[in-house]
């Protein structure tokens, strides 16, 4: 059994007879994968800091599954450690790659989710105990009644006023702007139906669902509460999309899409938390007071066919600016796109390509092919950090020479070991951490070769999260120049 030290009480709390196999670590938990005889579990543990987040995990995870509406991993047992802390158990679950009828399926699941009685008696907007979104404390009280005034209320100081609250110092144009919204929203949520309080999951990104190998949609680390169905349906289309028949499958099971206006005003909440999480550079991205622009006017009543050409006009135009984007999610549908520009422009010219990164990472192997792309073509890129870039986007940003990586001022980067889980047989368990192990030192490898540092000195600088800002990137060898416009990248 192999216990780290920072959580001294893990085999105490869990009981005897259990093999650990530890699978990594993130921002605030250490997770493993717990076996004994047949059953496999996969364990959360983290010091007092972080135990809050893991019983909020499973209070939202125990109230998704009593709906009988969407697969969800079941709660095991969530126990405290000695001297503060908490352990998490849940189902261990084996995913697969998601066929062609998985985002029907997914639709569907949703919208009865969405459907389902409020699990709030009486029914009512916010939750009964606050949690997290992400790693920010996520306020869901007062209850509000379920009328267009109590969503009002709700959205306007649990959501967005909290996020203000929480923006660090020196936003005082962002806040203002954010009180803009906030005094604004009924006319900006006149639109379209009243909101009613629904179950939502609150963080439903790419990253926060899967499908199992009989091909049953999955979702998890929730931060839920009663809500208006339109914000889990913004947060789906924020960073990334639904996945193919998803929002068909939905409307056909009787749910509503948002407009585009209040898809925009309910990804604001999470753009905000963005900004607190990981900084300024997702207030530039995002500032509230562009949105605030963009959300004072009505939707154009033109018919939906025109969105086809104004798509088609910014595609041309980034085509002949030979610019390519990455924004969001790495996965395999954002693998095949962006290789796709590549190539075409690659094809048209041995001119420069500008290639735009604000990513999490994501799919480990996307970003490999992505980065190997950029290896495989003539035509040489230039690698622009803005935002974040974080774990597998770092990968694919050292693919260009460091003369041609730079960065805007406010981006941060990311670099840590790979993390995962397996089930099955022990030899199964044994041969997957073996590939973990390898694509650690692959990544450690490249980080090294690419920044002129010691493999060693990598090696243990990638064993847990390392936040780097612009200015500690370029001392580190991930960045060569901070560029603040793109007349910049020509010097």
């Amino acid at each position: 059994m192999e216990v780290i030290e920072s959580q001294p009480g893990l085999a105490t709390v869990l009981g005897d007879g259990w093999e650990l196999v530890p699978l990594g670590a993130s921002g605030f938990c250490d997770t493993w994968q717990a076996r004994r005889g047949r059953l496999i579990l996969f364990v959360k543990s983290a010091g007092e800091a972080g135990a809050g987040m893991l019983r909020a995990e499973a209070d939202g995870l125990r109230a998704l599954a009593a709906t009988g509406c969407i697969r969800v991993p079941a709660v095991d047992s969530l126990r405290d450690l000695p001297g503060g802390g908490a352990v998490l158990a849940i189902e261990w679950l084996d995913f697969a790659r998601p066929d062609a009828g998985f985002g029907r399926r997914f639709g569907h699941a949703l919208a009865a989710l969405h459907a389902h009685p409020s699990p709030l008696e009486p029914p009512s907007f916010g939750w009964r105990v606050d949690n997290y979104i992400g790693a920010t404390p996520q306020r869901n009280a007062p209850l509000q009644p379920p009328s267009h005034a109590g969503w009002l209320a709700f959205y306007g100081r649990c959501r967005l006023g909290c996020m203000r609250d929480r923006l660090p110092t020196g936003s005082a144009r962002l806040r203002d702007a954010v009180d803009a919204v906030i005094d604004k929203l009924p006319a900006l949520l006149a639109d379209g139906p009243m909101p009613r309080p629904a179950l939502i999951h609150g963080d439903l990104w790419q990253g926060n669902w899967d499908m199992l190998g009989d091909g049953t949609p999955v979702i998890f680390d929730p931060a839920v509460s009663c809500a208006d169905p339109h914000a889990e349906l913004a947060m789906m289309e924020l960073f990334g999309s639904p996945p193919e028949g998803f929002r068909e499958a939905y409307l056909e099971a009787g749910g509503s899409w948002p407009s585009p206006r209040r898809l925009a005003l309910y990804q604001l909440y999470h753009l905000l938390n963005h900004a607190i999480l990981f900084g300024a550079g997702y207030t530039g991205r995002s500032p509230a007071c562009g949105m605030m622009a963009s959300m004072e006017h009505p939707d154009p009543e033109t018919p939906a066919a025109t969105a086809e050409p104004r798509n088609a006009f910014l595609e041309e135009k980034a085509f002949k600016s030979r610019t390519v984007l990455l924004f969001g999610a790495i996965s395999d549908q954002s693998a095949s796109d962006i290789a796709r520009r590549l190539i075409a422009l690659d094809a048209d010219s041995a001119a420069p390509i500008d290639m735009l990164v604000s990513s999490p990472g994501g799919h480990l192997e996307s970003g490999d092919a992505i980065h190997d792309i950029i290896r495989f073509i003539t035509a040489p890129v230039n690698m622009i950090g803005t935002g974040w870039v974080g774990s597998a986007a770092t990968h694919l940003y050292l693919s260009v020479p460091k003369e041609r990586r730079f960065c805007t001022p406010n981006t941060r980067f990311l670099i840590h070991q790979p993390s995962g889980g397996a089930g099955g047989p022990a030899s199964d368990i044994a041969i997957h951490a073996q590939e973990i192990i390898k694509a650690r030192e692959r990544i450690a490898r490249t980080i090294s070769r690419e920044t002129g540092r010691s493999l060693e000195g990598v090696l243990e600088d990638i064993e847990r999260d390392r936040w780097l800002s612009a200015e500690e990137a370029i001392e580190y060898g991930l960045v060569g120049r901070i560029i603040s416009n793109k007349s910049e990248l020509k010097k």
